[in-house]
């Protein structure tokens, strides 16, 4: 359902795009005229830890020193106590206030619905809803190729600038249909 590009041989220039932060699935700023602010690459190992069984999942990364530019801390956590559902926590502070984007990538359109704060994901068999009460937007579009040379879409969960430090919880439930 959710996809990570990946890459494409290194002789096609497309390939270069590809390396972009917002091109992936995270959490990223943005700068006050829009354009996505990059992660630089880690200088020291960013490794995340977790735990889990077929039932329950806890994980957790520290991204602090990726993002050491733009703010002071930053984490993604994930949680599940269901396989049909998980939620993402993203908590940090940013150095000054800053656009976040909640990025996320499918070969598949979604459905969203602006009043519920919510987008759904149709395959073959399942339905994936995204819930995101804190953003304000939530929009997607055709995005480039992923490392197939198909399609991708590209959804964004959009939270305005204003509080320096964020503490955002996206659930995700999983249906069979």
């Amino acid at each position: 359902m959710l996809i990570d590009r990946g890459m494409i041989r290194y002789d096609d220039i497309r390939g270069f795009g590809l390396k972009l932060t917002h091109l992936h699935n995270v959490l990223a700023p943005e700068t006050a005229d829009g354009r996505p602010i990059g992660q630089p690459l880690p200088e020291v190992p960013i490794i995340p830890a977790g735990e889990g069984d077929e039932r329950r999942l806890r994980a957790r990364i520290d991204l602090g020193a990726v993002w050491a530019q733009v703010m002071t801390r930053c984490e993604r956590a994930i949680v599940s106590d269901t396989p049909a559902e998980f939620t993402v926590h993203d908590r940090g502070e940013l150095r000054a206030p800053q656009t976040l984007v909640f990025h996320l990538h499918t070969r598949e359109r979604w459905v969203i619905d602006a009043a519920q704060r919510t987008a759904t994901l149709a395959v073959p068999g399942w339905r994936l809803t995204l819930h995101a009460p804190w953003a304000e937007e939530i929009r997607q579009r055709e995005d480039s190729i992923d490392h197939r040379y198909e399609p991708v879409w590209h959804l964004e969960c959009r939270r305005p600038p204003g509080a320096i430090a964020f503490d955002l919880a996206t659930r995700f439930t999983i249906a069979p249909v």
